[in-house]
């Protein structure tokens, strides 16, 4: 075979190559894009009319107040709570709450709460430092007898699971106490906000956060225990046994 012939088969075949590993990295490339843009079937945020905010400003002491009737019983109850409620609250917060606006910084908007099967999705729309994506949290709980725990299972950008490392810095900039003055927040929320402090990012992020398995109800006048928790179909169930 003449030098020349082979040379052209030989620049045809790289040509060709080089053209199909383009091309697979372009669709890669577009593939991963369309990914990071796609909305996930979870994140439906909603948007609370004037006209609901009273129904929504008297569901939450309600809520409290249920679960504190329950436990007056004394025997072992389910309390459940939708997503949607628990979204609606964090909405309206300014409106149950008015020091409550400034809890969210600014590069974070839209906030979901979602209750699927065997996990909690915490969600929002970030634009953090140029970096523009709907973040996904997906939490799992575990339930022992000392500790009730909610740890990091997943993270996801758009439809792509990406490491839990790139949740460090907007849950530093979220927890920073040059932003937030827990002493600005009812009693609940600022435990909350200071065990998550005390925690630490790294930790939160690798171990996840834990509360004692002891929750108080003044109202009435127990203290009970979570023997399980359960998320499906939009919502939330614990099983909690009150304790005299």
């Amino acid at each position: 075979m003449p030098k020349k012939r082979r040379h052209r088969r030989r620049t045809v075949w790289i040509v060709r190559t080089a053209l199909g590993v383009g091309g697979v990295l372009i669709v890669g490339l577009l593939g991963l894009w369309l990914a990071l843009e796609r909305v996930p079937g979870w994140y439906a945020p909603l948007e609370v009319a004037q006209a609901e905010l009273p129904r929504v400003r008297n569901s939450l002491p309600n809520t409290y107040q249920s679960l504190n009737d329950a436990a007056l019983a004394d025997e072992p109850f389910d309390f459940s709570i939708s997503d949607r409620t628990v979204t609606e609250w964090v909405v309206a917060r300014g409106e149950l709450y008015p020091e409550a606006r400034t809890w969210l910084p600014d590069w974070l908007r839209d906030p979901v709460v979602h209750f699927e099967d065997g996990r909690c999705v915490v969600g929002a729309r970030i634009d953090y430092r140029g970096w523009q994506t709907i973040l996904g949290i997906h939490l799992e709980f575990a339930v022992a007898d000392d500790f009730v725990t909610a740890r990091v299972d997943k993270l996801t950008a758009g439809a792509v699971a990406i490491p839990l490392s790139r949740l460090a810095g907007p849950l530093a900039d979220l927890l920073d106490e040059r932003r937030v003055d827990v002493s600005l927040m009812p009693d609940p929320v600022a435990d909350v906000v200071r065990r998550l402090r005390a925690e630490g990012v790294e930790h939160l992020i690798e171990e996840g956060v834990r509360w004692p398995n002891r929750f108080e109800l003044r109202n009435a006048r127990r203290v009970v225990k979570v023997r399980s928790i359960t998320c499906a179909d939009g919502m939330l169930t614990a099983r909690v046994e009150p304790r005299r």
